[in-house]
């Protein structure tokens, strides 16, 4: 099964394609950091209507704090236009907050990014290569696709012994 997974940024998205393989192992076969306007964006939804892939975007929460208004504002239109337009090409959209995926998949709501690149690093044995200031973003991505591809096969993610203990 293949899975295309976006974390909505208030002007970049990232973005994963992450494949489970027939060993039960996940793969990230491709990922990037591209602009919300641009057209990769929707060039990756087209290929997932294409294969009949489930897309999974992160859901943005609403926080209002000092200054974080506009930015939060900008990556919910993100989110929400990434959403329809995968439903209108006939996407199967599973919508997940931060908070409950890397709750999830790390053990800890509010994990950091070195944690979150650990534990994908620990469940996504083959990689591609990523530019260092495209890694969060992408592993962000992959970190949501691997939970939202664990749900929709009834999995539990089960986390390799040097990390969870």
């Amino acid at each position: 099964m293949k899975l295309l997974a976006l974390d909505p940024g208030s002007s970049k998205t990232g973005y994963a394609w992450v494949v489970l393989r027939p060993d039960g192992w996940t793969e990230i076969v491709a990922g990037a950091h591209a602009e919300n306007e641009g057209l990769d964006i929707p060039n990756q939804l087209r290929a997932a209507a294409a294969g009949a892939h489930l897309v999974a975007v992160e859901q943005i929460v609403m926080a209002f704090t000092r200054g974080s208004q506009i930015a939060l504002l900008a990556a919910a239109k993100a989110e929400e236009g990434f959403v329809v337009t995968a439903r209108a090409l006939g996407c199967n959209v599973a919508r997940i907050t931060a908070r409950d995926w890397r709750g999830e998949l790390c053990r800890s709501k509010t994990a950091s990014d070195a944690q979150i690149r650990l534990v994908v690093e620990a469940l996504c044995p083959v990689r591609p290569a990523l530019k260092a200031d495209a890694r969060p973003h992408v592993y962000d991505a992959a970190g949501l696709g691997i939970l939202a591809l664990g749900r929709a096969n009834g999995a539990i993610i089960e986390l390799p012994e040097k990390l969870s203990g």
